[in-house]
């Protein structure tokens, strides 16, 4: 373990970029690993967890349904979508909620930030996911109201929370839990932590990216052990994000776990 710890520091040490890292064995008391992971940080796309738990929320309350048919109006489509090219057609709230989580995509995301409201999502974060550093005051790509302050954001430290309580059915119902780790495990970013691991690994997770800010979190399960595993990185030298960090960092943890 100490060298672990040792090799990650040795990572970290080389790199002139932010960074927040949280390695956390479930049901443990203390970190195997945590630097600066209740730092509140640009969410970017893992925002998109929060939202996809107010939506579960909205059906487990019986004010929605998984089947539930919701129109993506022409003017809901974003020119960075992958799924929604077509043009306008009706989805079932839990394709919005796969598209989003899965591809990340930001069309699906702002359809649920209009059905859902920013309010609601924000009380459900404040008062039931009840997390400090974590609030949502723009939709996806809105790139005006960055200029003018808003934002969204996170912190590892309340992104293990949500995980935690999905993974432990702590929120919703156990089907609607059992849901959202599919979804999540279902995730096809592997760029990140996954990037230099070559064999499946259970990993439920979400990734985030925007100019110079990259994030990967999640539970990853190699063995008999689950435990949160998030690395954060930001004002990086590239444009891209400094995934290769993410990616060294996984690979280590992988190796350390699967001797």
């Amino acid at each position: 373990m100490k060298q672990l710890i040792s090799q990650i520091n040795q990572i970290l040490s080389e790199t002139q970029d932010k960074t927040s890292v949280l390695i956390h064995i479930l049901n443990q008391d203390t970190p195997v690993f945590e630097k600066d992971s209740d730092l509140q940080m640009v969410s970017a796309s893992t925002i998109k967890v929060p939202i996809m738990c107010c939506a579960l929320e909205e059906v487990h309350q019986g004010n929605m349904k998984l089947d539930q048919m919701i129109q993506v109006e022409k003017e809901d489509i974003l020119s960075d979508t992958e799924v929604f090219e077509h043009g306008p057609d009706q989805y079932s709230l839990e394709e919005l909620i796969s598209w989003m989580i899965i591809s990340s995509d930001n069309t699906a995301t702002n359809v649920l930030i209009r059905v859902l409201t920013m309010d609601k999502i924000n009380d459900y974060i404040k008062n039931e996911l009840h997390l400090n550093k974590t609030k949502v005051e723009r939709i996806m790509l809105d790139f005006e109201a960055v200029k003018s302050g808003k934002n969204n954001y996170t912190s590892h430290q309340d992104q293990m929370s949500i995980y935690v309580k999905l993974f432990n059915h702590e929120i919703l119902n156990d089907e609607l839990c059992d849901k959202a780790m599919d979804i999540l495990y279902n995730q096809r970013a592997k760029d990140l932590i996954m990037r230099y691991i070559p064999y499946r690994t259970p990993f439920a997770h979400k990734t985030g990216g925007l100019d110079y800010l990259v994030h990967d979190c999640g539970i990853m399960t190699l063995g008999d052990i689950s435990f949160y595993f998030g690395v954060s990185a930001w004002d990086c030298q590239d444009i891209d994000g400094n995934r290769a960090l993410a990616g060294k960092i996984g690979r280590l943890v992988y190796n350390y776990y699967t001797k």
